[in-house]
């Protein structure tokens, strides 16, 4: 963090020594830390390279807007990428001080693949974990991470690092495929996400308000892949005394299926 200050307190200062026929200059000075920066906090929070196409720096529009970023798949698992954006818009940043503070950010063009491996899907004591899958092992990672690296005050309180004031996740496609034991071919399908926007959002609530505002509409479409597309495959594979119903079942039906 006190790098980003840094790079933005030497902006400033170079940009009033300069004047405004400096400022093409100073921007893209500008743009190339922030998005080094970026790739190299998004790596060291998941373990997995991250790229950025292109950042684009407006300090006379109060604008950052970050292009093609990328994050790579999971090791073991494909080549492809797990996530990519194709848009991060930063209307009214503040970096300097802290918390960090932005007035409207928009993610828009947002691509999750999910792939993995169903192979203890039918053993009754590993239903659940999804272990083998690539987003289950990412979120296990950031929830070690986030663990071990939120900041805390004197009383040992996490503190508040960032602060949006208005969050839209926009234009969300979610790629699954993924192999069973029963079959060679693997399953797949695409799944539509609806845009959301969120009020309010630091680094302390963020996992929760997505969760709340995605979860729903993730879980009835995940639902449905496995109603349609995984249940009907395995029949014969699956053990007769499963309940589907229970608590403890990874795809536990949502409200509108029951």
């Amino acid at each position: 963090m006190q790098n980003k200050l840094l790079i933005i307190g030497g902006a400033v200062l170079a940009l009033g020594i300069v004047g405004t026929g400096g400022l093409w200059a100073t921007e893209n000075w500008l743009g190339q830390r922030l998005e080094t920066g970026l790739e190299t906090e998004l790596a060291t929070a998941t373990g997995i390279d991250a790229a950025v196409g292109k950042t684009d720096v407006q300090l006379l529009q109060q604008k950052v807007v970050f292009e093609d970023l990328a994050l790579a798949n999971v090791p073991g698992f494909g080549t492809g990428n797990l996530l990519q954006i194709q848009k991060i818009e930063l209307s009214e940043p503040s970096l300097q001080g802290e918390p960090v503070q932005v007035a409207i950010a928009n993610l828009a063009g947002i691509t999750v693949n999910i792939e993995g491996n169903l192979g203890d899907f039918l053993d009754p004591q590993a239903l659940g974990t999804l272990s083998n899958i690539n987003i289950t092992q990412l979120l296990t990672q950031l929830e070690q991470q986030a663990q071990a690296q939120t900041p805390t005050d004197a009383n040992g309180q996490p503190v508040v690092t960032f602060a949006v004031e208005q969050l839209t996740v926009q234009d969300i496609q979610v790629n699954v495929n993924l192999t069973v034991p029963w079959q060679e071919q693997a399953i797949a399908r695409t799944l539509t996400v609806p845009n959301v926007t969120l009020v309010e959002v630091t680094n302390l609530n963020i996992t929760e308000k997505l969760g709340e505002s995605l979860g729903p509409a993730l879980a009835e479409e995940l639902f449905g892949f496995f109603l349609e597309e995984i249940l009907p495959s395995a029949q014969e594979f699956l053990p007769s005394n499963l309940n589907l119903n229970v608590p403890d079942f990874p795809l536990a039906a949502p409200e509108a299926f029951q």
